[in-house]
């Protein structure tokens, strides 16, 4: 059994789009079929799963695709500047505002 840290996830993909050059899409769709092995177990897999799905879909970065798959799954907002987070009919994006 190889135990797999959702933080070493994300350097993989990270090492593999920036390094090796690899599109961020081809990159989560490897990912997902190691990830769905049965040698492998890593925390928060369903989520991490509908990450790497969401980014195979759209081509948003990993993290953000993170934060996008929480927020579905938890049903609150995210507090962001970035617009590719309003792609998603599943998630509600707010500004945060100055105080």
């Amino acid at each position: 059994m190889l135990e797999l840290s959702p933080l070493v996830l994300a350097e993989t993909a990270f090492t593999l789009e920036s390094f090796f050059k690899r599109p961020r899409k081809e990159v989560a769709g490897v990912l997902v079929e190691f990830v769905k092995r049965s040698g492998v177990r890593l925390a928060e897999k369903d989520r991490l799963l509908d990450a790497l799905e969401r980014v195979q879909k759209t081509g948003i970065h990993l993290v953000d695709a993170y934060l996008v798959a929480t927020a579905a799954e938890t049903q609150l907002p995210v507090a962001s500047f970035d617009r590719d987070f309003d792609r998603f009919q599943d998630v509600q994006r707010f500004e945060p505002k100055a105080s």
